[in-house]
């Protein structure tokens, strides 16, 4: 018999939760569309209004899942600097317009962690990229 504090648990218990799949930070739910994963309900609706203005030729280019590599000089010993990637930012949609190169990341107005807000602005610094937010 496992225990949980002070009280008593039944080892089928303890196997049930171990096994149970972790519940999602924000508690999104994963879905499929045409055979596409989504992290959440909003981020495949925005997908399918993008994909049909792409059908319709109002935009080009669509893509997910783009990663853009965050870099930072570092200073070698002998006195080279050179460009090392330290991390990645992953748009959900890139896509084009007019010419135009947009980066889109559907947020809900909570889910804007302190991560993705460095990691925006440090996008828009290296290659004044500005990210789209479109609310979930």
């Amino acid at each position: 018999m496992a225990t949980r504090g002070w009280e008593q648990v039944a080892p089928a218990e303890v196997l049930t939760r171990a096994t149970a799949a972790p519940r999602r930070k924000y508690r999104n739910v994963k879905v499929e569309v045409d055979g596409i994963w989504f992290d959440s309900q909003a981020e495949a609706n925005v997908w399918l209004q993008l994909a049909d203005r792409e059908r319709r030729t109002e935009i080009y280019g669509l893509r997910r899942q783009v990663p853009f590599p965050l870099k930072t000089p570092v200073s070698m010993q002998d006195g080279h600097t050179i460009i090392a990637v330290v991390a990645h930012y992953v748009a959900d949609f890139v896509y084009h317009e007019a010419g135009t190169r947009h980066v889109v990341d559907v947020k809900r107005p909570a889910t804007a962690t302190p991560l993705y807000r460095l990691k925006r602005k440090w996008l828009l610094l290296q290659n004044a990229i500005e990210i789209e937010e479109v609310a979930g």
